[in-house]
């Protein structure tokens, strides 16, 4: 084994039991309002230069035909930042790096040529990353209190783990069900030298540890998928062992695996009942009728595709989801009062298929019907269907949740264990393949361009590892900032990366400079804040710039424009008090 694989088991073995279970302060969001999702980016690149490196030293690539149809399917995703007439697209630029850097990644993974003991190393080093989140969501459950330094909800006590997010927490612990799952049918039943000899304890050892692991996970997951209730988590899990349920039984491991997450099914309906916590009331029980209902959920997706009819094959603009999904939504409730209320700013319709396809129309939403039909295509290639099913079924919990949330923007390590789960899927195949005296489908290609990889290699982690560090001392700073209910302004002086957060640094600087601003009669400040809520409104119409472009806009004379503004906003936010108390602020200024 090289320096360069070397390094890379040892980057991957740092971040999934390390990096990936960073802890520090922060008010929510997604992307890298998270700072979990920072050490993420830091390890994809890492990752990516190495294996560029590794091209460079062979001079030779590995190559897959899912491979091809992916970057294919990438083209139509991106294609539509071409679009003219898109004032906002920069807004879309960050989801599009992170496509790129998962398409990256895969071509990395591929590029380390593991065999089948090599990649089922890796989904070890997944599933102990995935085990530490549970030890971490037991915790919470059952001893975590109020006042504690995550700012765990013990109350509610429905284990988030390091992501503050139920669903989130529940999509991980079933991924790690189904690796759980699929490492114990590979894993022998006895453990048997070929040639007869004796095992070294170290071996048996072991061997006894990782089915420990899995055994635990398989319990684990099983108890925290009934205290966490979360609905995708519990719906992703059955499905995904319904896929696998034929592959286990043929390698004779159905029943265990049954009894061991029956085990912790029962094992949570037990600490329920007896109201387990360290608060001594358990979690707070979501009635039948949660699991009856998808919520607001139906707003966002009755909308979303209603704007995909109305404007099929360009979209409505990279980048704008936010102003033209709720413009389309309050426009429409006008019309017809008895359409839901949104409960405020909506960012994501809680569906990948129709986010993408609200933006970009029909290309985009092409492009990932693409990525999704190869990999069925591929699962199906297996020799037995029974493995092609089991295959997919690790993939499962987490394509579910796309259709319901935004998992892999809320977590990276989502997207990165989807990625890692494609590469399984798509090397299995062709090794079985093989073994089944079928053609290769993969192709090794020679490359000549050594100085231009090597570069490469170079260039994207020196490129994003001080951008990532930075970006972390950014959110340290506006968290702090945000907490201090925006008094310190010292702190906004001391970012030194305001684009990691450039939306909350905006508003961080902006809305005191506006308060002084109105206090001291300074009207050059209060232009300046015009217009930049102006041009934040236009992508991001949150009530509170609204409230601040009015009030200046009335401090600066500017009547008509104000109650213009005035209007839309309560278009938007209807009801809202402070915009109907400026209505009177506005007619004072006229009088």
């Amino acid at each position: 084994m090289g320096f360069l694989h070397r390094s890379l088991w040892v980057l991957c073995a740092l971040y999934f039991l390390g990096a990936m279970h960073f802890f520090m302060s922060h008010r929510g969001g997604a992307g890298l309002d998270l700072p979990f999702n920072a050490w993420a980016w830091m390890f994809v690149s890492l990752a990516i230069g190495l294996g560029l490196w590794m091209v460079a030293s062979r001079r030779k690539l590995n190559w897959s035909p899912l491979q091809s149809t992916w970057w294919l399917a990438a083209v139509l995703l991106v294609l539509p930042m071409l679009y003219p007439g898109q004032e906002v697209r920069a807004y879309a630029i960050p989801r599009l790096l992170g496509l790129l850097a998962g398409l990256l990644f895969l071509w990395t993974l591929s590029q380390w040529s593991l065999g089948s003991k090599g990649r089922e190393r890796l989904l070890y080093l997944v599933l102990g990353g995935v085990a530490l989140e549970a030890v971490l969501g037991l915790v919470q459950y059952f001893f975590m209190g109020h006042n504690n330094p995550m700012g765990y909800d013990a109350r509610l006590n429905r284990p988030t783990g390091i992501f503050q997010q139920v669903n989130v927490m529940a999509s991980l612990i079933s991924t790690g069900l189904m690796l759980a799952l699929w490492l114990e049918g590979r894993a022998m039943r006895q453990p048997q030298d070929p040639d007869g000899q004796p095992i070294p304890a170290k071996t048996i050892r072991a061997r006894q540890a990782l089915c420990a692991l899995r055994w635990g996970m398989m319990v684990a997951a099983g108890l925290l998928l009934v205290v966490i209730q979360s609905r995708v988590g519990q719906l992703g899990a059955i499905l995904g062992l319904l896929l696998m349920a034929p592959w286990l039984r043929s390698q004779r491991k159905l029943a265990l695996v049954l009894g061991l997450v029956g085990l912790g099914a029962g094992l949570g309906l037990l600490a329920q009942a007896l109201g387990a916590g360290a608060e001594g009331t358990g979690a707070v029980q979501r009635g039948l009728e949660a699991y009856k209902s998808i919520g607001v959920r139906s707003a966002y997706w009755s909308t979303s595709l209603q704007m995909v009819l109305a404007s099929p094959w360009r979209g409505w603009g990279y980048g704008g989801f936010e102003a033209t999904f709720l413009e389309f939504h309050m426009s429409a409730k006008l019309l017809k009062p008895e359409l839901p209320d949104l409960g405020g700013f909506v960012t994501h319709p809680h569906n990948e298929l129709l986010y993408w396809a609200v933006e970009g129309g029909l290309l985009p939403l092409l492009g990932l019907l693409l990525m999704g039909l190869a990999l069925l295509v591929r699962a199906l290639q297996a020799p037995q269907r029974s493995l092609g099913l089991a295959l997919l079924g690790m993939l499962l919990p987490l394509l579910l949740h796309t259709q319901t949330e935004y998992p892999f923007y809320h977590a990276v390590v989502l997207w990165l264990v989807f990625i890692v789960l494609v590469h399984q899927l798509d090397a299995e195949v062709e090794d079985r393949s093989i073994d089944d005296g079928r053609p290769a489908r993969w192709r090794e290609l020679t490359y000549r361009p050594v100085l231009a990889m090597r570069s490469l290699g170079l260039l994207i982690p020196l490129v994003v590892l001080p951008f990532m560090l930075t970006a972390l001392h950014t959110l340290w700073l506006v968290t702090r900032y945000e907490n201090g209910r925006y008094e310190d302004t010292s702190l906004m002086r001391q970012v030194i990366n305001p684009v990691a957060l450039l939306g909350r640094v905006e508003f961080g600087v902006n809305t005191p400079v506006l308060i002084g601003a109105l206090m001291t009669g300074n009207m050059q400040a209060i232009q300046g804040y015009a217009e930049w809520a102006l041009g934040f409104v236009h992508h991001s119409p949150r009530p509170s710039v609204y409230i601040g472009l009015v009030q200046s806009l009335i401090t600066l004379g500017r009547l008509q424009e104000a109650e213009a503004v005035r209007k839309k906003a309560l278009i938007l936010y209807p009801g809202h008090t402070q915009l109907q108390l400026l209505q009177m602020s506005a007619a004072a200024k006229t009088l």
